[in-house]
């Protein structure tokens, strides 16, 4: 009887085959590729710790809370009747992130792992010090130094940090300063081509 080698599992996320050199198992025992453990909806790096896993799709503890386990009624996630506690007691939630933000800016600690921040391991992603292993593009997760970064999204109580390029495309909204396109373009060039 001849040898047949079994055919390898495909990866749940990719779709395509998982040998066993470089297979890690994830939600349910299925083999993944180690770069396909990310969160379904917001593409971060999972750790067991932080991994939740629905019909074959993995979830950050945050996401699955916010979308299968939704604890406060809002307008996104519950569809009756919104009371007056409702929404007071919202605005009380985004007036406490609000509160944290400013007090962990003033105590300059990260906003990402809350730690202490000091002055020579901090990078400053739009006039906000993170410590440098928490800058990473939370959409293509590489890390950059504070100047290719933007925070998103625009208006929220706690901003994630976005390469320019993430930023852009998730957001249609160019992360350049005005300041960029002055050193990029000449105030000639402003001038005549109605820059």
């Amino acid at each position: 009887m001849p040898f047949t080698a079994l055919p390898a599992p495909k990866c749940p996320a990719c779709k395509t085959s998982v040998y066993p050199a470089e297979q890690v198992m994830a939600g349910d025992r299925k083999p993944y590729h180690k770069g396909c453990v990310r969160c379904f909806q917001c593409k971060i790096t999972l750790t067991p710790q932080k991994l939740n896993n629905r019909q074959d799709q993995l979830f950050c503890n945050i996401c699955y809370e916010k979308f299968f386990n939704p604890s406060d009624f809002s307008i996104d996630y519950y569809g009756g009747i919104i009371t007056p506690e409702d929404i007071e007691r919202q605005k009380e939630k985004e007036r406490l992130e609000k509160e944290k933000m400013e007090r962990m800016l003033n105590e300059k600690r990260c906003p990402v792992c809350s730690n202490k921040i000091y002055p020579e391991g901090s990078v400053i992603v739009s006039e906000v010090a993170f410590c440098r292993p928490c800058v990473k593009c939370i959409e293509c997760m590489r890390a950059f130094d504070g100047k290719e970064m933007a925070l998103g999204p625009p208006g929220d109580a706690n901003p994630k940090p976005y390469c320019k390029f993430c930023f852009a495309k998730v957001f249609g909204i160019s992360a350049l300063n005005i300041t960029e396109m002055v050193m990029i373009a000449p105030e000639e060039m402003i001038l005549t081509q109605g820059l």
